[in-house]
């Protein structure tokens, strides 16, 4: 694996959370400008922001990026496809195909795109969730009609590889994150037995199919995700990844280039990131695989929604809550364990 150095301290997580939720932190102004950046604003000579421009070298082996921050904590990874894994790319070019063929199933003419946080592009969610005013966990709503098409999707083989693809780089590159999650999951599935995850071979609860045909995001966070953990980006279509398409880490100054079939984790509740511009003609599409700072509230509370609490329930929960703000830091993997681990 090879490492990018960022000069940034992941501690300053803890300035931004209660615990599980992160905090909205890009400012209105930016919001309401709803820029997508072209690469050469974002690096290079001319660019007034001088990011740093992680490259895939192309004289080494295409192995996993390691981000590690100033404590030499492992708290971003960019993950390649598998090493010589042609059924591997073809899971990833069928995904963005089925994806471009499904969206005028969902969306159309009588159904205008609106803007979104994250862009102007068509989404649709599904999985397990809780928050919003929910008092248990469940899976998220749709109607008849797409629930149905979205069944269809996270049953095809494609989109089970890919998902099963980033959940197991979780694993092997933030294993305590990855069992603090695990842990998480399955005292969920034995509280709620009848509820009916994404995938069999995911730790994530829950996911996003960016639809495209051009998903490129403008600068946000996902602050309703747990704060401290991973999210997983796979990026589909047709583009060159060297000329768009990249991953804009706007907190570590940094601009990543992102294959189609790579995938990147990272904490995006508190990161904030976005997309740089396409070339003419080209597609990119993804899949986004997250779980809800909610659930972790919920399950950490025994199940019972905060809403529901008595007094004296709701300040103990509130007191455990503020032992977990630091305790989750020491989560992320510094780059010697890792590295050892892989010898």
């Amino acid at each position: 694996a090879s490492t990018v150095e960022a000069d940034f301290d992941s501690g300053r997580i803890l300035k931004f959370t209660s615990g599980y939720l992160g905090r909205e932190r890009v400012k209105k102004e930016v919001k309401a400008e709803r820029r997508v950046y072209e690469l050469e604003e974002l690096v290079g000579e001319d660019s007034i922001w001088k990011f740093q421009w992680a490259h895939i070298l192309t004289n080494r082996p295409r192995g996993p990026t390691l981000i590690a921050d100033t404590n030499d904590l492992v708290f971003a990874a960019r993950i390649p496809e598998p090493a010589g894994n042609a059924t591997f790319h073809q899971a990833a070019e069928d995904a963005a195909k089925i994806l471009d063929q499904y969206r005028p199933l969902f969306f159309n003419a009588s159904k205008p795109l609106k803007w979104h946080r994250r862009g102007h592009f068509p989404v649709q969610a599904m999985g397990v969730s809780f928050g919003g005013g929910q008092e248990v966990a469940k899976e998220l709503y749709h109607p008849d009609k797409d629930q149905e098409l979205l069944n269809r999707i996270h049953d095809m083989p494609c989109f089970q590889r890919l998902a099963g693809h980033a959940s197991t780089a979780f694993r092997m590159w933030a294993p305590r994150l990855y069992s603090f999650y695990a842990g998480y999951m399955d005292q969920l599935r034995k509280m709620m037995p009848d509820l009916v995850f994404n995938f069999w071979n995911s730790i994530f609860a829950c996911c996003t199919l960016n639809f495209g045909p051009t998903t490129t995001t403008v600068e946000h966070v996902d602050h309703m995700n747990y704060c401290y953990g991973w999210c997983a980006i796979t990026a589909l279509g047709s583009f060159d990844f060297r000329l768009g398409g990249h991953l804009v880490l706007w907190d570590l100054k940094l601009v990543v280039e992102v294959p189609p079939g790579w995938t990147m984790l990272i904490p995006s509740a508190f990161l904030r990131h976005s997309n740089t511009s396409l070339q003419p003609g080209e597609t990119r599409f993804s899949l986004t695989q997250y779980t809800a700072a909610g659930l972790f509230r919920i399950l950490s509370d025994e199940g019972v929604a905060r809403t529901k609490m008595t007094p004296k329930q709701l300040a103990h929960a509130q007191q455990e809550q503020i032992k977990r703000i630091t305790a989750a830091l020491n989560r992320f993997s510094t780059l010697d364990e890792l590295l050892n681990d892989q010898e």
